[in-house]
């Protein structure tokens, strides 16, 4: 099943928004009340959404019907190999309690120097070499004992190499968007400190609101105005998708981190010295998502419009506007 096929049910119908509503990706944010009250209001987005949840569930019934993926034969034939080493059975003799292995059998024999005492010393050492003992048919038993153990114990260690291997591939590219991330928060406060600002602080007050405002250059110097958004009657799902788009742009922003580097890079932009935030508006400005910040600063207070990559690095503060509040 397509969007597009989805879309023949009724205009409007956002399926991507529809899909992560059905599988609870949504859960706990302000898209979760949006995409329910358009279910419950608008004919087309009932009708695809029960058409969508009875799609999933006869899609998982079947993923629970297919049966498991076999072990690729060359890798079981290899564990095979390492698992199977043949070990003799010598009765009254087990493997538990093996015995030490004789001293001769510990190291190959090295080339050495004897001392003669008496008349002799005064002539050149006569070079000695121990001779190798041979093995008797207990020893080279006992020997076999301890190899195999130890052949063993290296095939499970490179298998596990192998796995170690794998996972931390996926590791280092599951973490490559957080340590990037994390470059780009150190860069900017690095730029910060060269330039002898210290971050941009937040009043202990701070509202962080979303008004749903949608900002002029004339009403950007007003103060927001807090309230809930009004539930949409059933003929404005085109005007509810385009909210859950616009509040999707600014999820971002919701985050403590995003949002002080937002602050940070309006402070270097503003250049008034260390800013004190007072307010944050995500909501609109002519039309399009921003994030409204009034601030105090040296030069005075003001009301800053920024787009939705504000504090992003290379963008800065993705300036819409700014007008000083009288």
């Amino acid at each position: 099943m397509t969007g597009a096929e989805f879309g023949a049910l009724g205009g409007g119908v956002d399926i991507d928004l529809l899909a992560d509503y059905i599988g609870g990706a949504l859960t706990g944010t302000p898209d979760e009340s949006v995409v329910a009250t358009l279910i419950a209001d608008d004919p087309a987005w009932g009708d695809a959404y029960r058409e969508l949840s009875a799609g999933m569930t006869a899609v998982g019934a079947e993923l629970v019907r297919l049966a498991a993926e076999p072990m690729p034969v060359d890798l079981a034939e290899r564990l095979d190999a390492l698992l199977t080493v043949p070990v003799p059975a010598t009765a009254g003799d087990p493997i538990a309690a093996p015995a030490p292995i004789p001293a001769e059998l510990a190291a190959p024999p090295v080339p050495h120097l004897t001392a003669v005492r008496g008349d002799g010393a005064h002539g050149v050492p006569e070079e000695k070499t121990t001779q190798r003992a041979r093995p008797t048919r207990a020893g080279a038993r006992r020997r076999m004992r301890w190899a195999t153990p130890i052949a063993i114990a290296a095939g499970v260690a490179a298998f596990a190499g192998f796995g170690l291997d794998y996972l931390s591939g996926q590791s280092a590219e599951n973490s490559a968007g957080s340590a990037a991330q994390l470059s780009e928060s150190q860069q900017r406060d690095s730029a910060a400190d060269d330039a002898g600002v210290p971050p941009a602080a937040a009043a202990a007050d701070l509202r962080i609101l979303e008004s749903g405002m949608d900002y002029t250059e004339q009403t950007l110097p007003d103060e927001p105005i807090a309230h809930a958004l009004s539930a949409p009657d059933s003929g404005s799902a085109s005007k509810q998708t385009r909210a859950a788009a616009e509040s999707q742009a600014l999820a971002r922003l919701r985050g403590r981190p995003a949002l002080q580097d937002c602050l940070d890079a309006i402070q270097l932009e503003n250049a008034g010295g260390m800013i004190s935030a007072l307010s944050v508006d995500l909501a609109r400005y002519q039309g399009a998502p921003a994030i409204i910040v009034r601030f105090t600063a040296d030069n005075g207070t003001w009301a800053w419009a920024s787009g939705p990559s504000c504090g992003m690095q290379g963008v800065g503060a993705d300036t819409l506007k700014s007008r000083p509040v009288r």
